[in-house]
């Protein structure tokens, strides 16, 4: 019986990919921006698996399959979403990650120029702090 190669190149690479973006993606994104960590995961997702079909087209000279190329972004999107929830944030590194990336600078400011604090937790009357 022969041993058939379900995942090429590409998807393998797709997949490596996958495993690092969330970690990526916590250091060049501010903790409290919720919708532009999940837009920059859909926008590095395909850059990574276009990308890695492009590198897989060149170097087997293949012609480039755009088809293959949406499963590659489908495929790390997949994982990326399935390591961040069950790998790096159980263990922590997206909470660190997003502490101390480029994003993790001054809380956010409001319309005035002042510190906007509503995010931060509320200490309770008499709960001795």
């Amino acid at each position: 019986m022969e041993m058939v190669n379900l995942l090429g190149t590409a998807q393998l690479l797709s997949m490596l990919l996958g495993f690092v973006l969330p970690v990526l993606n916590g250091l060049i994104t501010k903790p409290w921006a919720g919708k532009a960590r999940v837009f920059l995961q859909l926008v590095l997702s395909a850059a990574a698996g276009f990308a890695a079909e492009w590198l897989d087209a060149l170097n087997s000279t293949t012609p480039y399959d755009v088809r293959q190329a949406a499963t590659g972004w489908l495929l790390t999107l997949l994982t990326a979403l399935a390591v961040e929830a069950k790998v790096w944030s159980p263990l922590g590194v997206s909470t660190w990650a997003t502490s101390h990336g480029v994003g993790a600078g001054a809380a956010p400011r409001a319309a005035d120029g002042s510190y906007d604090i509503s995010s931060l937790p509320r200490r309770g009357v008499g709960d001795g702090s």
